[in-house]
């Protein structure tokens, strides 16, 4: 990869089926805390891909930034969700720090 472009073909993913796409509500801490632990690595990779930009373009600057984005905001309204209605306090205390991370 060139330092003058993030390739955003890095992060899509082919078409997802109806079932692939449905979101995950079976969490247990463990996961939580994979999940928060692996989106962390996941963004400061983006963020240092972008960081190292040339000549910034909407597809190497804007767009891996949109879709850090968007998995950060569908992890935390699942977490969110899982706080306020999970009937184990474990998970809602794991949720609401996981939201805490992502604010």
């Amino acid at each position: 990869m060139t330092t003058s472009a993030v390739s955003s073909a890095a992060l899509v993913a082919a078409p997802l089926s109806v079932k692939e796409s449905m979101l995950d509500f079976n969490y247990s801490v463990k996961d939580i805390e994979q999940t928060v632990e692996q989106f962390i690595a996941e963004a400061n990779k983006v963020y240092n891909q972008v960081a190292s930009v040339v000549n910034p373009t909407f597809e190497a600057v804007f767009y891996p930034f949109a879709m850090i984005d968007n998995m950060q905001n569908t992890k935390r309204n699942v977490f969110y969700l899982l706080t306020n209605t999970s009937t184990d306090k474990a998970i809602r205390d794991a949720c609401e720090e996981a939201g805490k991370t992502f604010s």
